[in-house]
């Protein structure tokens, strides 16, 4: 769901900021928002969204062993000035790390790409959260399958 005036930010319920706010969670924020005038959603009566932004942002890409070397990146705006093209595979940049241990984090240039640490997998299965979806992501290779938090079987394969 895109929320007015938060396209960055991922919307989500009162039942999922308490969660996070119960277990202690860190590196995000969040701010009340107002769906679209959208018939269709007015008709539906939502319960009061939020829009969840990441505070922490984690590294920088190696754009050589990204295989963007003949792209150019404007690290003041963090947004690439030359033609975005979809990655196969990301390296970050390990000397550009600045985690902070935050749960939540996301990295530059691709800023609206949200991750979160494996805690937050296991509160949202223990919490019951519906609609999210989570992908592993090893620092390297850009898609992977979606994990299945709500799985009977526990914890998925290769997991440790």
């Amino acid at each position: 769901m895109s929320c007015e005036g938060a396209v960055e930010f991922q919307c989500v319920t009162q039942r999922v900021i308490d969660g996070l706010q119960k277990h202690g969670v860190k590196g995000w924020s969040a701010f009340e928002v107002t769906p679209k005038d959208v018939p269709r959603l007015v008709r539906l009566r939502l319960p009061k969204l939020y829009a969840l932004g990441v505070d922490n942002h984690w590294g920088a890409l190696d754009l050589d062993a990204s295989g963007f070397s003949d792209s150019t990146f404007c690290p003041e705006c963090h947004k690439f000035t030359s033609p975005y093209r979809d990655p196969q595979q990301l390296v970050l940049d390990e000397d550009s790390f600045d985690w902070e241990a935050s749960d939540f984090f996301s990295y530059l240039p691709f800023g609206l790409g949200v991750f979160v640490t494996r805690r937050v997998i296991e509160i949202a299965r223990s919490e019951r959260w519906t609609n999210a979806r989570f992908r592993k992501h090893d620092a390297v290779f850009f898609r992977s399958r979606e994990i299945d938090y709500l799985a009977n079987r526990w914890p998925p394969p290769g997991w440790n």
